[in-house]
């Protein structure tokens, strides 16, 4: 006859993964920074310094004042994170770098 699941031992083997996949979901929070006010111009090129100390991993808008706001990365290191703002307008953004 098979031996029955123990479901105690399931459950907690399941909210112990859980657990750890949220955690790494969120440590990104953790070791980024938020900078704010960053004014690109109108199809223009901007360096930000992020002052991480590293290269980062990734990042993302967080807020944006302006009509039409299309950014991209062209280029990061351990210092900057170069945006390109390809809309006809001016925009302020907040960015997120982790």
């Amino acid at each position: 006859m098979p031996k029955q699941p123990d479901r105690v031992s399931e459950s907690l083997r399941d909210q112990s993964s859980s657990q750890q996949r949220q955690q790494r979901q969120v440590s990104f929070l953790q070791n980024g920074r938020q900078i704010t006010g960053v004014e690109i111009g109108a199809t223009a090129i901007k360096a930000i310094y992020h002052g991480l100390g590293r290269q980062p991993k990734g990042w993302m808008l967080t807020d944006i004042d302006g009509l039409d706001a299309r950014i991209s990365r062209t280029a990061w290191n351990n210092k900057t994170l170069t945006l390109r703002n390809a809309s006809g307008a001016t925009v302020t953004v907040a960015v997120w770098v982790f």
